[in-house]
């Protein structure tokens, strides 16, 4: 461990945990805070199909898992995990019905970004407004040619 990445020595201590915990089944709700913190964005999407595996356990079926995040690349997988549900994979899934998706605006406002597609009535995370800082960074790139 002590050559591991910063990111990788958060990230199995936590996995050790979680999975000891839901095994024993020692509580019913699960809060994790930024589980992205220093991990390189595909290391992040191993990361949150184990928490997602863990949740499937039996042991897991009366447990809730709450994270906060600030990763676009977690956000936009969680899709990625609703589509997956009912299609042959061997990889975890959500179900829609199952999760909530909310944004704290900058007034301090929730808002609901699970939403239903026009044209397919798909139930997908609205990731429009979380692009918002994307698209300050690229109209400033622009507006210095």
């Amino acid at each position: 461990m002590r050559a591991a990445s910063s990111g990788m020595q958060s990230a199995i201590p936590l996995m050790m945990s979680f999975y000891n915990a839901i095994r024993q089944e020692q509580y019913h709700g699960y809060v994790i805070e930024e589980p992205e913190c220093n991990l390189y964005p595909s290391n992040q999407l191993c990361l949150m199909d184990m928490l997602i595996a863990c949740m499937h356990r039996p042991e897991a079926s009366k447990a809730s898992l709450t994270i906060t995040t600030h990763s676009p690349y977690i956000i936009n997988y969680l899709n990625v995990m609703m589509r997956r549900n009912g299609k042959k994979t061997d990889r975890p899934s959500l179900k829609a019905n199952n999760m909530t998706a909310n944004y704290i605006t900058s007034e301090g406002k929730v808002q609901n970004l699970v939403s239903q597609t026009n044209d397919t009535g798909e139930i997908v995370i609205n990731t429009v407004d979380l692009s918002e800082t994307m698209s300050d960074i690229y109209n400033e790139y622009k507006s210095l040619e």
